[in-house]
C-alpha cells in the first residue's frame, strides 16, 4: 500500500487552523480558525478509512475498531466529532464569547479605597490615595456544550482518562490533532510498513 497521503494532507491543514487560531488577533477570527480545525479533523478520519478501505488488511487492523469506539465514548474525541456535526448541519452555536474584564486592587495590602472613580469614552479616571494594580482581562472564546442526534456533548475535560488541565480551543485542538497524527503512524506501520 501506498503511503497515507490524503489524511496527512488533512492533518496539515488542520494544523494551520491551530497555528491561525494561536495568532488570532480578534475572537471572531479565533472562532472560525476553531471550526475550520474541526472541519479539517473530521477529514482527517474520513480520508484516513477511506484509504486503509482498499486494503485487504483494512478488516483486521483492530486499532481502527477501537478509534471507532474512542470516537464515540473519549469525551474530547467525541465532542470534536459532534461539535464539526452541529457546526455544519444545524444553526447552533458550539462557542460562545466569555466578556473580559478589568480588575482593580491595591498594589500592596488587601484593602482598597477608591475616593473617585469615572468612565468617560472608555477612558477610567480614579483618585485614590493609594498605589493601584490594574488589570485587564481579555474575554475569550468558551467551548459550549452541543446536541447532535439526541445526545448531548459536554465541552471536554479528559481523554484518554486524562484529566485536561487547559480547556482552552486551541489546546483541546492540539491534543485531538496529536490523537489523530499518531493514528496515521500507526496505520502507516501497520498498512505501509
Amino acid at each position: 500500500m501506498k503511503p497515507i497521503v490524503k489524511a496527512r494532507e488533512e492533518l496539515e491543514k488542520a494544523r494551520l487552523a491551530i497555528e491561525e487560531m494561536k495568532i488570532a488577533n480578534n475572537l471572531k477570527s479565533y472562532k472560525e480558525a476553531w471550526e475550520l480545525f474541526l472541519i479539517r479533523l473530521e477529514r482527517v478520519w474520513n480520508k484516513l478509512c477511506n484509504d486503509l478501505s482498499r486494503s485487504p488488511k483494512y478488516r483486521n487492523w483492530t486499532s481502527l475498531d477501537k478509534a471507532k469506539q474512542l470516537r464515540k465514548d473519549d469525551p474530547l474525541l467525541s465532542y470534536l466529532t459532534n461539535a464539526r456535526g452541529v457546526s455544519e448541519h444545524t444553526i447552533e452555536d458550539i462557542t460562545e464569547i466569555e466578556s473580559g474584564g478589568i480588575a482593580i486592587n491595591p498594589a500592596i495590602g488587601n484593602h482598597l479605597h477608591i475616593e473617585h472613580m469615572h468612565i468617560n469614552h472608555g477612558n477610567i479616571f480614579i483618585k485614590s490615595k493609594q498605589r493601584l494594580k490594574i488589570e485587564f482581562i481579555p474575554g475569550k472564546l468558551k467551548l459550549k456544550q452541543v446536541s447532535n442526534r439526541s445526545a448531548t456533548y459536554n465541552p471536554p475535560s479528559s481523554h484518554l482518562g486524562q484529566p485536561l488541565k487547559i480547556t482552552e480551543p486551541a489546546n483541546i485542538a492540539e491534543i485531538g490533532l496529536i490523537y489523530y497524527e499518531n493514528l496515521i503512524k500507526e496505520a502507516e506501520g501497520y498498512f505501509v510498513g
